[in-house]
């Protein structure tokens, strides 16, 4: 008796944890081709993107990581994008982007509605601080964590109300890079 007892109540407790759904971790859904976000205080207001970054083909062991802001998870908006960054844990100073020369982390700041340029931003070179931080890199993963803070100058402004100087402080970024 005692054991057709015991038979039950396993039988009754095994079926009532096999009625448990596991929770299905939440994936954060991106635009297409992005991964991963970025925040930081845009002359001093929150500041959110998505990411896209990768290896950089035509740089060997660099990384370009980009920090877009899309409308609807579609419209481009303008974008952040670092690049020369050394595929490597640690601190980097930014400087103003120059094609032809690739030394150092260099970053660029544009304005956009959808695919027409409005306006564009260059680091400000001497400014404190501008720097790029990589503080963890998963390679299994390809996920990529850190920091930045930024001082831009107007190329070419926007609109006529635009800023002449873009700080970004407190920046935060969590990407994956694509194969």
């Amino acid at each position: 008796m005692q054991k057709t007892l015991f038979t039950l109540w396993l039988f009754t407790t095994l079926l009532s944890f096999s009625n448990c759904k596991k929770d299905k971790p939440i994936t954060p859904e991106f635009p297409e081709g992005r991964w991963g976000y970025a925040t930081a205080k845009r002359n001093g207001e929150d500041w959110k993107a998505t990411c896209k970054s990768f290896f950089d083909k035509e740089n060997p062991d660099h990384w370009r990581i980009g920090l877009a802001v899309h409308l609807d998870n579609y419209y481009f908006l303008g974008g952040l994008e670092f690049t020369n960054v050394p595929a490597a844990i640690g601190n980097h100073t930014v400087t103003k982007s120059v094609l032809w020369e690739y030394e150092g982390v260099r970053a660029h700041y544009g304005l956009s509605d959808a695919d027409v340029s409005l306006g564009d931003y260059h680091v400000l070179n001497g400014a404190e601080p501008n720097f790029f931080t990589v503080d963890s890199y998963d390679s299994v993963s390809r996920e990529i964590k850190g920091r930045f803070e930024l001082t831009m100058l107007v190329s070419r402004r926007p609109d006529p109300s635009a800023p002449d100087t873009v700080r970004f402080m407190q920046g935060t970024y969590h990407t994956r890079l694509d194969l």
